[in-house]
């Protein structure tokens, strides 16, 4: 059953990274060419999280627990590139939505910025400590896998909040209700990231320093978690971000309606 979920959770991890890494390149380029900013920060954070940032580790997974291979100073700059990658991410995660979504809230912006020094001094530490090490165990490791969570939370508040209000002013004619659904999308996406990412969080700092054995339960549950979260995540940023026509056909009102 384990290696089952394992080969699920696998597959929807990459489901995941790939529609992240699709998503981000669209929106990158939608930001730069149209002077679009909270396009270009959410493309910087698909981009670098689930895009370049995965790709990084994964080689670094192959090379060191795949293939069996020694760490070398190689597979340690893949780590740090790695940290740098996830930094510059949750620099636009954060950014997106300080300004997007309190723009003018001075303890939004501190918020944002505390979490970025925070994960910043977590990755620098980890690196200093551990070597580079990819096995983020060490307490340094714990607050920057921390920040990503909590960034994603906090998205996924805003956007359901956005929802809401704009679902008001769908029902007045004063928004048009494909918007509407996009925050909704987004958020559903950013809560499945923040679960999913928690979960890598416990998984990181919890299990690797346990027996195994004593947690079966808990990695069952965190592997069945992520072969369906994973799914929900790719498909809602997709959706929000780089909807199909048939799919934004279906949510224009038909005519005579509001």
């Amino acid at each position: 059953m384990v290696e089952m979920l394992q080969s699920a959770a696998g597959l929807s991890w990459l489901a995941w990274n790939l529609s992240s890494l699709y998503v981000g390149v669209r929106l990158l380029r939608l930001g730069i060419r149209s002077e679009n900013p909270p396009a270009r920060w959410i493309g910087m954070y698909l981009f670098f999280a689930m895009g370049l940032g995965s790709v990084l580790f994964i080689i670094h997974v192959a090379r060191t627990e795949i293939a069996g291979h020694e760490a070398t100073g190689f597979d340690r700059a893949l780590i740090a590139l790695h940290l740098l990658a996830a930094i510059i991410a949750n620099y636009g995660l954060l950014t997106f939505t300080h300004r997007v979504f309190r723009r003018d809230s001075l303890l939004a912006a501190y918020a944002a910025r505390g979490l970025l020094a925070c994960m910043t001094v977590g990755a620098i530490g980890h690196g200093i400590t551990s070597d580079f090490d990819g096995i983020f165990a060490t307490g340094y490791a714990g607050v920057y896998l921390a920040v990503p969570v909590l960034g994603n939370a906090w998205a996924a508040t805003e956007s359901f909040r956005y929802y809401g209000m704009m679902r008001k002013r769908v029902a007045l004619g004063l928004a048009e209700q494909r918007i509407a659904i996009r925050f909704a999308l987004y958020g559903t996406g950013a809560a499945a990231a923040a679960v999913l990412l928690g979960g890598n969080w416990f998984e990181m700092q919890v299990i690797a320093r346990s027996d195994p054995n004593s947690l079966l339960g808990v990695q069952i549950v965190s592997l069945a978690l992520k072969a369906v979260l994973g799914l929900v995540c790719a498909g809602a940023y997709l959706f929000a971000f780089a909807p199909p026509a048939w799919s934004q056909r279906r949510s224009e009102p038909a005519r005579g309606e509001v």
